[in-house]
């Protein structure tokens, strides 16, 4: 969450001109059960 939180200030510094950002974080996380790959949302927000 830290790194989530540093982005969005970074992103709101670089850019003073937008009003809001969207944040999603996702990870690999293991395959289903037909073998593919699947991911799994840790974070999502505006």
């Amino acid at each position: 969450m830290g790194h989530a939180l540093v982005t969005i200030k970074e992103a709101l510094a670089v850019a003073p001109g937008i009003q809001w950002v969207r944040l999603i974080a996702l990870r690999h996380a293991a395959a289903d059960a037909y073998g593919r790959p699947r991911l799994e949302c840790l974070l999502a927000g505006t």
